[in-house]
C-alpha cells in the first residue's frame, strides 16, 4: 500500500472581533475522498444523484448553468415547483404526513416543459409520469418526497435511470404502426444474428 504524504497547511483566518486572527496550527486539509469515508449511505448517494441530474441537465441543454431558475405557482402553500429546463424540481415542506393536496404539483402547458403526452422522468426513483396532451403535468408524491423530473429523452445524455432510458425509446416509438414494428423487430433480430 502506498502512503500519500501531505504538507501540513498554515492558514490565518480573519473572524471578527473579539477574535481578530485565529491561527489553526498544524491543520491537516486532507482532501475528504481520500480518507475511506463511507461512500454508500443514502445522503451520499443522494447527492451522487443530485450531481448526475445536474450534470445531465448540462448536457442537454448547453445554457443550463447561466440560464435563471423559474418558480411555477402552485395552489398550495405547502408546494414548489422550480423550473430550469430541462430540469423541474418539485419541493414541499409538507412533512411525511402530508396529505395528496399538500404534496400535488400542477405544471401547466403554458410554462412550456414539456411536449404534448411526453414521457417524464423521476431522477431521484426513477419512476414514470406522463404530460397530458396539452404539455400540462399532474405530479404527487408519497409522504412529501421530493422530484426531480425530465423529459425522457434526455436521459440518453446521461447515465441515470438506464432501465427506462433504455424503455424510452420504445414509448417513444409507440405510435407506430404494427408493420413498421415488424420491419423494426426483424432488423433488430438480423443485427443480433450477424453480431
Amino acid at each position: 500500500m502506498v502512503q500519500v504524504t501531505r504538507p501540513i497547511v498554515r492558514r490565518k483566518y480573519h473572524l471578527s472581533t473579539p477574535f481578530p486572527y485565529l491561527t489553526f496550527a498544524n491543520l491537516d486539509m486532507s482532501s475528504l475522498w481520500f480518507s475511506g469515508y463511507v461512500n454508500d449511505k443514502p445522503l451520499v448517494t443522494h447527492v451522487k444523484t443530485l450531481n448526475a441530474a445536474r450534470t445531465l441537465a448540462a448536457k442537454a441543454n448547453t445554457n443550463f448553468y447561466t440560464t435563471s431558475a423559474q418558480f411555477i405557482a402552485q395552489q398550495s402553500a405547502s408546494a414548489l415547483a422550480i423550473s430550469k429546463p430541462p430540469l423541474l424540481t418539485l419541493l414541499t415542506n409538507a412533512g411525511s404526513n402530508a396529505t395528496s393536496t399538500q404534496t400535488s404539483w400542477m405544471i401547466p402547458a403554458s410554462a412550456k416543459l414539456f411536449k404534448n403526452n411526453e414521457t417524464v422522468v423521476d431522477l431521484l426513483t426513477c419512476g414514470v409520469v406522463y404530460a397530458d396532451k396539452s404539455g400540462a403535468l399532474n405530479v404527487t408524491s408519497d409522504g412529501g418526497l421530493p422530484k426531480v423530473l425530465v423529459p425522457a429523452s434526455t436521459l440518453s445524455k446521461g447515465s441515470l435511470c438506464p432501465n427506462v432510458a433504455a424503455t424510452s425509446a420504445g414509448v417513444i416509438l409507440h405510435g407506430l404502426s404494427g408493420a413498421v414494428w415488424s420491419v423494426l423487430i426483424g432488423a433488430v433480430a438480423v443485427i443480433g444474428v450477424l453480431v
